[in-house]
């Protein structure tokens, strides 16, 4: 949520009904870069590959990481400063890969909520940021 609205303090609360969150699997084990250890700097990375919005850059490292046999990528989210959960990125083309009866695959959605029914979320964030969802005032 941070990506989306960092930098700002209050969110309207017409426009969390715009966003959903959720639970994916891989049914299958996944080989990770693991860039969130000091040894990963033996290999040119730095805290500017999840700091950057400089998207074409991490594109070139994801196809670099995937060539060399990773299947996705454990980092730090450039808005997290305490480092303490780290984010997976999964390498894979583009478009919804869930798996169907038609079309199996290793991806699988737990299930999928719009994130105005998380106030557990907002809660969180507001503590962690001081970032405050507020209902729109009434016009007079």
């Amino acid at each position: 949520m941070l990506e989306t609205w960092s930098g700002i303090d209050i969110i309207p609360r017409p426009d969390t009904a715009k966003r959903d969150i959720s639970a994916v699997t891989v049914d299958r084990d996944l080989r990770l870069a693991d860039t969130t250890s000091n040894q990963a700097i033996q290999f040119g990375v730095t805290a500017e590959m999840f700091t950057t919005s400089d998207y074409p850059l991490t594109q070139q490292w994801s196809k670099a990481l995937r060539k060399a046999g990773f299947d996705g990528i454990r980092y730090w989210a450039r808005h997290d400063l305490a480092h303490v959960d780290a984010c997976i990125a999964v390498f894979a083309p583009s478009g919804d890969h869930t798996s169907t009866a038609k079309k199996p695959s290793d991806f699988g959605v737990l299930g999928t909520e719009n994130l105005l029914d998380r106030p557990d979320l907002w809660k969180a964030l507001e503590h962690e940021s001081g970032i405050v969802v507020l209902d729109i005032p009434g016009s007079l």
